[in-house]
């Protein structure tokens, strides 16, 4: 009986998979149709980010496994599990890094689909959440040390934990698990990051100044005291 129930798991598993992949094919040739030349640079990018980053992540993340789940063999247990499992893993990835250039592809399209048409009421909605415009309250921190700490913590803990979960998940031995992780990342970047990002058209009220329409908008000032043009 229970074998039963792990090969309709399986079976399952596997159809879901392929309906993934259709999924996230097309979506990237949508992006691709959408700005060759666009999703041509972002995956140059991404393939340095991706090559730079994988070796760390993977040893961090099997000496992890290794201590957790192999203590009395650890180096053992993550050859065999990289030995078990690395066809999923560069499956994995590569359809993560496919995904993830045809994303920023549409991000970096939006405004040319949908001009940039909801930071005013966005601002009003910010402005009577916080009790005070958005930029403001931003723009409190604006300073070398903690622009330095917001950076790095969007370049690189961001990535990390981004990628970094990405890289757990196709390691997971529980093949459901896994592809329901996967679906529920395809489907948020796809609802949440391209159609609500594209039917709410919005660069951010936080960085537009102007469309705070509490009193003048200040230029900000140079070295020299005066204000920049």
């Amino acid at each position: 009986m229970n074998l039963q129930i792990a090969l309709s798991q399986d079976s399952q598993s596997d159809k879901w998979s392929t309906r993934l992949a259709f999924f996230i094919a097309l979506y990237a040739i949508a992006a691709l149709l959408l700005r060759p030349s666009s999703f041509a640079t972002l995956a140059e990018v991404y393939a340095s980010k991706f090559i730079a980053s994988t070796p760390i992540l993977l040893i961090g993340g099997l000496g992890t496994m290794a201590l957790l789940f192999g203590r009395d063999a650890p180096t053992r247990y993550a050859v065999s599990v990289l030995k078990e499992r690395w066809r999923t893993l560069a499956t994995v990835m590569a359809f993560f890094f496919t995904g993830l250039t045809a994303f920023s592809t549409f991000k970096s399209t939006i405004p040319f689909i949908v001009p940039y048409y909801a930071d005013i009421w966005l601002a009003d909605l910010d402005e009577w959440l916080h009790g005070a415009p958005s930029w403001e309250l931003v723009h409190r921190f604006d300073n070398q040390m903690w622009s330095l700490i917001v950076l790095k913590c969007y370049e690189v803990l961001w990535f990390v934990q981004w990628f970094g979960t990405v890289l757990f998940v196709s390691l997971w031995s529980n093949r459901v698990g896994r592809i329901r992780y996967l679906w529920a990342h395809a489907l948020t970047i796809f609802t949440i990051g391209t159609v609500l990002a594209v039917a709410l058209s919005s660069v951010g009220p936080d960085l537009l100044r102007p469309f705070c329409r509490r009193g003048p908008v200040p230029r900000p000032e140079g070295r020299d005291g005066r204000p920049r043009p």
